[in-house]
């Protein structure tokens, strides 16, 4: 505990050194990485620092608590700790940016004494005072260097390399790759794919080249028969290359994806999603929504990349025949009977099992068109017998093709819906009722009396578009997903339980983030790409109110012994 108390000082007072940095405005060390780089990896350590407001640190109580923690601890530790800060800050380094790069290794290096490496790895800096990064290499011991060359081994294949302005720290189990470029031709400012994509203004951002996760998924797998097979659908994803970015923004948090080149992206976003989203579906879902997933896709696509993926139907005969027992459970969940089942096996999966996938997955591609589901803010109350679960108000709705609503009628039935007098069927599952009604091509399943009557009657006014937080974005996206995190919007029911689930030490951790949190979703952008987004209620920088939250409680957890 000891030990992990301590690297956390550590880690913070490394993160508030980066506030002493002195701000770059082009990242010029860019041209020190290799054209053929696979992964780059780059952080804005300075904007990030500034965001969480860590560079001024003594607004925050655990930045005290830190400061009386060094003064604390053994002599000997708090040396170390004081060391670490000194000497880092008197580098000579500029901190700001800094890039993480990795470079396939083409060669199959063998050697007794070491590991065998499929990757070398560098690490960029720039230099703000070269005088001050020589004389503290010397200073501080880190390796022997004569003060000529401008390369020093680190040992273990690991050396630093600089020149006037760049320093490269690199792992490097294969001499043939040089991982310090200065070339601008050759370094992975000539990558078109890299250079269009990559902007200085985010917080990190990571660049893979799809080529090399497809090589290195065919080298950690190469006993795995599904996995080779499923690598085999990834082909059509040769030559592109794959972009993330992280931001700390006001009032949210944001992860984003993108594929590259956009154009061969949006062909394959064409391949596996569907554009007609039936807009009808939205007037049966309320605005106090708390979950709601939106989606129209191709399942029969999917279906088939599977299919090839475990082998199903590559082999005519069964390959083996087991006889497995399966439990027969009554609607209470009782097990009443067992019953033997021969099961045939092709290629080590269940070829029964999968050709009733196959068959509901074409039944599906064939009559729905999109799908949204929500759960909406109403809770039905404590299910029956079970007073420690709740039983939520949810609905599914499914936009069905032109003159199928007879063949998904039928399908339900064979499911084990009944007709009653009221217009919709009924299934009991357990202690739990699903409800089921068709009209207008649309499917609805819901478990609540009270949302399959609106659904026969006109839906919701207001309807889910209309809700402030996601409707309008909800619309715009081809597939979009929302979650409330809010507690304040949670109806009364809910929030008891989860005050009686919570225990008080537990709360007294949880309730100060959860009081900060709004939502979070993730949806498409444009044709090639998607973000991820969490929400808080202040419109500060994420970061800032995260650790503000921290804050909070820190003085009873910053509590150290030694």
């Amino acid at each position: 505990m000891k030990t992990l108390k301590l690297a956390f000082i550590i880690a913070l007072c490394g993160i508030i050194i980066c506030s002493c940095s002195k701000k770059s405005d082009t990242p010029a060390h860019l041209v020190a990485i290799p054209k053929n780089a696979s992964f780059v990896l780059a952080f804005n350590a300075k904007q990030i620092v500034e965001k969480a407001g860590l560079n001024k640190p003594e607004q925050y109580k655990f930045y005290s608590a830190i400061q009386e923690e060094l003064n604390r601890m053994p002599a000997e530790q708090s040396k170390a700790v004081k060391d670490f800060i000194k000497n880092t800050r008197n580098s000579g380094l500029n901190l700001d940016n800094v890039f993480l790069y990795l470079v396939m290794n083409d060669n199959v290096l063998e050697d007794e004494t070491y590991p065998v490496y499929p990757l070398s790895v560098g690490i960029t800096f720039l230099i703000d005072d070269l005088k001050t990064f020589e004389k503290s290499i010397k200073d501080n011991d880190v390796a022997t260097w004569d003060g000529d060359e401008k390369v020093i081994s680190l040992g273990y294949y690991v050396s630093l390399q600089w020149n006037d302005k760049i320093a490269v720290i690199t792992f490097n189990a294969d001499e043939n790759i040089n991982l310090f470029n200065t070339d601008e031709a050759n370094s992975i400012l000539a990558n078109e794919l890299f250079k269009a994509d990559y902007s200085d203004k985010n917080d990190a951002y990571l660049f893979a080249e799809m080529n090399t996760i497809i090589n290195l998924a065919e080298d950690f797998s190469n006993d795995y028969y599904s996995a080779n097979q499923l690598i085999n659908n990834l082909e059509q994803y040769k030559d592109m290359a794959m972009s993330l970015t992280f931001n700390d923004e006001k009032g949210s948090y944001v992860a984003a994806a993108k594929l590259l080149p956009e154009e061969k992206a949006n062909e394959l976003y064409g391949k596996y999603y569907k554009t007609d989203f039936d807009n009808n579906l939205y007037k049966y879902f309320p605005d106090n929504s708390l979950l709601a997933m939106k989606f129209s896709i191709k399942p029969l696509v999917y279906y088939n990349e599977y299919k090839k993926a475990i082998g199903i139907g590559q082999a005519e005969e069964p390959t083996e025949s087991t006889t497995e027992q399966v439990e027969i459970i009554d609607e209470k969940g009782n097990v009443v009977e067992t019953e033997d089942v021969v099961i045939d096996k092709y290629n080590g999966y269940a070829q029964n099992y999968n050709y009733e996938i196959k068959m509901l997955i074409e039944q599906y591609d064939e009559k729905v068109t999109s799908v949204l589901s929500c759960f909406t803010g109403d809770f039905l109350g404590s299910i029956s017998g079970l007073t420690n679960m709740l039983q939520p108000d949810f609905a599914v709705a499914a936009g069905i093709a032109e003159g199928k609503e007879s063949d998904v009628t039928a399908l339900m039935k064979e499911v084990g819906f009944t007709e009653n007098a009221d217009g919709y069927y009924t299934l009991s599952i357990g202690y739990v009722n699903f409800y089921f009604a068709v009209k207008e091509n649309i499917a609805y399943v819901t478990m609540s009396t009270n949302a399959v009557a609106k659904f026969l009657d006109k839906g919701y006014s207001p309807d889910i578009t209309s809700a402030k937080s996601f409707g309008k974005e909800m619309k715009d996206a081809f597939y979009y997903v929302y979650l409330n995190i809010n507690i304040n919007d949670y109806p009364a029911l809910l929030k008891t339980y989860l005050n009686m689930s919570l225990g008080t030490e537990q709360a007294k951790v949880i309730m100060p983030f959860l009081e900060k949190l709004q939502s979070i979703n993730a949806k498409s952008v444009n044709k090639n790409g998607g973000e991820f987004r969490i929400k808080f209620n202040e419109k500060e920088y994420a970061s800032k109110i995260i650790l503000k939250a921290i804050d909070a409680i820190a003085a009873s957890y910053l509590d150290f012994e030694y």
